[in-house]
């Protein structure tokens, strides 16, 4: 049997675990949402791939001999974000606590890192899983290497091989760089030739192979697209080359650096709870076989495969026993012992149910007093109600009771059970909801907050609700009486403006604004940002005694917020009963 090499894009996966879960910090303050998100990733990794060898790749901050080639690559591209900055050498710190090799090389990317192993893992006979977001690494793609293509998230990948390329794209590995010379790539700033898309692109090289080969046949295209080929030759060429990756990196990594070490023997635990990763402390421990009491237990998890089998279910849960209820990307319900996995449907394309479909098909259980622990109680009350339900017997709302123990928890459920249980929803969220609700409880009368929590808070829910539902009466001819008055009085503001500036501006705009102020009417500016002359209410109180004009501008202003606030703003909000239906936040301030 082959050894199996697995080389991570450390940079590409950071990123997209960065983005893909909330903020979120230890008990130290340190960011680790990334770090948390991209060692999950190459767990996964581990025991889907079993690799013999492991490697994660870096980019380095310097530039690359891609830079020396043509300064703009990459240019525009946002700043690596401040919370995420410094997690990765949060994360390869717990690499080289596992005794994975942290690969990074001035002047190359991670990309030709990942090339440079692949060669050498080829060479040795060695089958090799390339982990990246970036499509440039498709063209490393062979008989023994395959590329592990990040989609959505961290979780979601496409594995491709030569077979898959070509199904997806027409195109052989080494066409990759072709493409991108002809079609450019926008995200690393490679310029191909203007007005020549993916679709243009694809269609050259299957005529011609290769950049050159269009290059060397510009007589069989036609119009602007021969134009634009001949025009831009070299660019063409020049492209591909900033595409090709670099196989020949220099590394002070050999592949026996690469040989993965028994967890058991290496520093990973310490560190671990150095940084307080107590959820990845405890997947270490599962895979190296020690017992971890407060993991979230499996449950069988149902998928409901047609509609009309909710009835029956809702029947069948109904009783004194709490159901949890979690919408995600699904909804799911689970009594403790099952959980049910009702599929919403996404799109016109994917399978599942309309969610205007499954909340009367369970009518029976959510109207009647089953106890419901649910996150954000008057959202799922609103939700039955735009479908003529009745949402009853909810008991135990998971957001409230977190805000009462810790109001700085805002941010949803999956954030939540990363807080308190350090751990992700998985494929039972309901049931995870469960354990964080036995938790939340507990948390609640060990700290006095109980009663609070059921004699004030949860009964408020349906207050709250109810306002929402009622709306406030609003009289919207007043409303409009107030409207031209005050439309009058600022359309006569506006032109005393003009007179005192011996010019018609934009009044609204900042910029013109203090050149009026400052330049044409010469006041003494109060302070400047590195847009031009600040012009905010200070600034204009402070010159309120100095030029007629300064006490029109902020009557003009005081109106034109009261007309958009109250006139222009809750006018369109008013529905055909003279109502608003505003939003009230329970949650909304620390002091209630």
């Amino acid at each position: 049997m082959r050894d199996t090499l697995v080389v991570i894009d450390g940079h590409s996966l950071m990123y997209r675990a960065f983005y893909a879960l909330p903020l979120l910090t230890n008990e130290k303050g340190l960011y680790t949402n990334a770090v948390y998100g991209f060692m999950n990733m190459m767990l996964r990794a581990m025991q889907d791939i079993a690799p013999t060898h492991l490697a994660v790749a870096f980019d380095l901050h310097g530039p690359t001999f891609r830079h020396e080639q043509y300064s703009e690559y990459k240019a525009g591209r946002k700043p690596t974000p401040m919370e995420l900055r410094p997690q990765f050498e949060t994360l390869k710190q717990v690499l080289r606590a596992m005794d994975i090799p942290v690969l990074e090389r001035e002047g190359y990317e991670a990309d030709d890192i990942l090339g440079t192993l692949a060669k050498q893992g080829e060479e040795e006979g060695m089958q090799v899983r390339l982990i990246t977001g970036d499509k440039d690494t498709l063209q490393l793609i062979s008989e023994l290497t395959h590329v592990m293509l990040t989609k959505r998230g961290i979780t979601d990948h496409d594995e491709y091989d030569e077979a898959k390329l070509f199904e997806r794209y027409e195109l052989s590995p080494a066409q990759i760089p072709d493409l991108k010379g002809l079609m450019g790539d926008s995200s690393d700033n490679i310029p191909g030739i203007p007005g020549v898309g993916e679709k243009t692109a694809l269609k050259l090289l299957k005529a011609h192979d290769t950049v050159e080969g269009v290059l060397a046949n510009t007589d069989s295209l036609k119009g602007k697209l021969k134009e634009k080929v001949e025009t831009n030759r070299e660019l063409a060429e020049f492209s591909k080359i900033l595409a090709t990756i670099d196989r020949e990196v220099p590394l002070d990594v050999q592949l026996e650096d690469c040989l993965i070490t028994p967890l058991e023997d290496t520093e990973i635990l310490k560190t671990l709870e150095e940084l307080s990763f107590k959820s990845l402390l405890r997947r270490m421990r599962e895979m190296i076989g020690e017992d971890t009491p407060d993991k979230l237990p499996e449950i069988e998890v149902i998928e409901i495969k047609h509609l009309d089998e909710l009835p029956d279910l809702a029947k069948k849960l109904q009783g004194d026993k709490p159901i949890a209820l979690a919408l995600e990307e699904n909804l799911h319900l689970c009594d403790g012992e099952k959980e049910y996995k009702i599929p919403i449907m996404k799109d016109m394309l994917s399978g599942g149910f309309d969610l205007n479909d499954i909340i009367p098909a369970l009518r029976e259980l959510l109207e009647d007093d089953t106890p419901k622990v649910v996150y954000d109680a008057k959202a799922w009350m609103t939700l039955c109600h735009e479908v003529q339900v009745d949402a009853y017997g909810i008991v135990f709302d998971i957001r409230i009771a977190a805000y009462l123990l810790n109001k700085d928890i805002r941010k949803g459920f999956t954030e939540l059970l990363l807080k308190v249980m350090d751990c992700t929803p998985g494929e039972a969220p309901a049931s995870a909801m469960l354990h964080l609700q036995a938790i939340l409880d507990k948390q609640m009368v060990d700290r006095g907050k109980k009663k609070l929590f059921e004699d004030l808070e949860m009964p408020l829910v349906a207050v709250i609700y109810r306002m929402e539902q009622t709306g406030f009466m609003v009289d919207v001819e007043v409303l409009k009486e107030i409207g031209t008055t005050l439309s009058d009085e600022i359309k006569k503001l506006t032109d005393e403006i003009y007179g005192y500036a011996g010019v018609e501006f934009n009044i609204n705009s900042t910029k013109q604004l203090g050149e009026v102020l400052f330049e044409t009417l010469e006041l003494t500016p109060i302070k400047k940002k590195k847009t031009g002359w600040s012009t905010d209410a200070e600034v204009l109180e402070a010159l309120k005694n100095d030029h007629a004009i300064i006490p029109c501008l902020l009557r003009y202003r005081h109106l034109s917020k009261l007309m958009g606030t109250y006139i222009d703003g809750m006018i369109p909000l008013i529905k055909s009963s003279g109502r608003i239906h505003t939003k009230l936040h329970q949650l909304g301030a620390s002091t209630g």
